[in-house]
């Protein structure tokens, strides 16, 4: 059955789904709220909401409206930390250009991933409800992704263990590794420090594809591109595997000719190898911008 829209699922129809998905698969649980200011206005309703959700999601994807009166949809196979920001960003986009928005106008999100934070409806309901409530108490439209930190103990810590909860284990050479769960706040911080610092550097996004006909090998062809690839940069440059095809580094401290200069490097190194007769390689480089105004958040001591 389907409830205000061909597709969005009844609450008993999605709850299904998303303990059917979260048995086997990896994805983004989402919960979305409108402005109350925006139902008052009359000129948009959930049944709109439903329908700009379902008009962004993919096949694999599902879009429900649950028992509590929120939307939620279930993002299959998606691991970007960044996309449930995007997600968000661009249903805000869609709201403000209804007919009749104005500045009130605007939608909330709580996110959570599964199944790291959660293997079943029931579980992901509840850690993007605390997400969601988060993100309506600042009254600000957006996103929160849920994050679980109570494998942390409770008791008051030093300097040296509280370090010692994220120090790592074994600092190897190459670039330094981050899972996609945990990589969206370190980049917003990475940017945030480019950019008041006025450092230069430079993001890349690495792209394997199939030349000759699907590959079915993917998996492995991915883990001897990622040690090929973090062998080749630095112990400061920071390295997230998106999917089995794509791999996002940002450089510190690089200008662009020496950024493409590295980029050529592993492309060249890519086609002298096993592999290139099947899969391509190609990359896209970006220089992070830097805030004109950035000298002024110097320290004293920095200048």
């Amino acid at each position: 059955m389907s409830d205000m829209t061909n597709s969005v699922l009844d609450s008993k129809a999605f709850e299904e789904k998303v303990n059917s998905c979260c048995k086997d698969d990896s994805g983004i649980f989402m919960l979305f709220v409108l402005d109350e200011r925006c139902k008052a206005s009359g000129a948009v309703s959930d049944s709109v909401l439903a329908e700009l959700i379902s008009a962004q999601v993919t096949e694999s994807d599902s879009v429900g409206k649950i028992e509590s009166g929120e939307l939620a949809a279930f993002f299959k196979f998606q691991i970007d930390p960044l996309f449930p920001e995007k997600f968000t960003d661009k249903l805000n986009e869609s709201l403000k250009a209804c007919e009749g928005a104005d500045d009130t106008f605007g939608v909330f999100s709580g996110a959570v991933f599964a199944p790291e934070n959660g293997k079943n409806f029931a579980e992901l309901y509840k850690f993007a409800r605390k997400a969601l409530d988060s993100v309506v108490s600042e009254n600000k439209h957006g996103t929160a992704v849920y994050s679980n930190y109570s494998k942390f103990s409770e008791w008051r810590r030093d300097l040296a263990s509280a370090s010692k909860l994220f120090d790592e284990s074994d600092v190897a050479g190459g670039a330094c590794r981050i899972s996609p769960n945990g990589f969206g706040p370190v980049y917003r911080y990475f940017v945030r420090y480019v950019q008041s610092y006025c450092r230069s550097a430079f993001k890349m996004l690495f792209t394997l594809s199939c030349i000759k006909e699907p590959y079915n090998g993917m998996s492995f062809i991915s883990e001897r591109f990622s040690e090929l690839i973090a062998q080749k940069l630095r112990k400061s440059d920071l390295l997230v595997q998106l999917s089995d095809d794509q791999f996002f580094l940002v450089l510190p401290e690089i200008n662009e000719q020496d950024a493409h200069k590295l980029a050529q490097r592993i492309v060249n190194v890519w086609e002298n190898s096993d592999f290139s007769d099947g899969i391509e390689l190609q990359y896209e480089a970006g220089q992070i911008p830097i805030d004109a105004d950035s000298q002024k958040h110097f320290r004293s001591s920095d200048k």
